[in-house]
């Protein structure tokens, strides 16, 4: 890119452009088109309308055609986190429950395009995060994948086994929400906090694993054990969908998954 590209990207945005050498063809071209026209009509208006103007089709473009923002947005949202520090970076929550295993705690749930996060507070420090990959219509790009933190896998890329480093431990149901999760403890190199691995079916068809699940609830309730491990073991090739970081147990997350109906009515009403 050249020095007078990145001086304009500088000036529209804040910050320069990150130099990707590997990124050619379409996307370099259209960038181009985006940067160049903003300065054709910058000739024809005021600076600061096309300022904004460039710094929304800038915007605009990473959103579409990348998960930078989206990214950048999680990663900047951690554990330990002051509550009023996360609602400066990301707004406030679109809905709000109390927990139904611990009152202290708070459940906020933010809905974007391609993900649903939900902050787990208790007064004003957060004590965990839920993030799920949504189904989103862009015909450009691919599932969501976000870094699941502290591993090396991704969401809808990586199954639920590899990242819980096929755990015995899980939760399920079919009935009020399809889900399925397992989890671990990432031990003194993650700050011994629970990292949580499963899929939903937020956005998403899983009659496959709804029949399963529903095997799985059965064999538990006869208590057969070989046909547990064996439905377990298919349910854990499953690609991950959601992932979960927290100090608290697992029911807290179990606990602060909406079910399909409340999902429907604050997201999809």
């Amino acid at each position: 890119m050249s020095k007078f590209m990145q001086g304009v990207s500088k000036v529209a945005t804040g910050s320069s452009i990150e130099t990707e050498p590997k990124v050619k063809g379409f996307w370099a071209n259209l960038s181009r088109f985006i940067i160049y026209s903003s300065l054709v009509l910058m000739g024809l208006g005021n600076w600061n309308g096309t300022k904004k103007l460039l710094t929304e089709g800038y915007q605009g473009f990473i959103t579409h055609f990348t998960d930078r923002v989206e990214e950048q947005k999680l990663n900047g949202i951690n554990v330990g986190n002051y509550l009023p520090f996360v609602e400066a970076k990301i707004g406030v929550p679109q809905v709000i429950k109390i927990s139904s295993v611990d009152q202290t705690l708070q459940y906020r749930y933010y809905k974007q395009d391609k993900y649903l996060m939900t902050v787990i507070s208790r007064q004003q420090r957060v004590e965990g995060l839920v993030v799920h990959s949504l189904v989103h219509g862009s015909i450009v790009l691919s599932a969501f994948s976000p870094d699941v933190p502290f591993t090396d896998f991704n969401l809808t890329q990586d199954d639920i086994g590899s990242i819980s480093k096929q755990n015995n431990s899980f939760f399920f149901d079919h009935h009020n929400l399809v889900y399925f999760m397992t989890y671990r403890n990432l031990g003194s190199k993650g700050m011994n906090l629970n990292i949580t691995s499963g899929f939903t079916e937020y956005g998403q068809q899983y009659q496959d694993t709804k029949t399963l699940l529903s095997q799985l609830e059965q064999a538990s309730m006869l208590d057969k054990s070989d046909e547990i491990e064996a439905l377990v073991g298919q349910l854990l090739l499953q690609k991950a969908s959601f992932y979960a970081v927290t100090a608290l147990e697992p029911e807290t997350i179990a606990d602060a998954l909406l079910t399909r109906q409340e999902f429907n009515t604050y997201f999809k009403g």
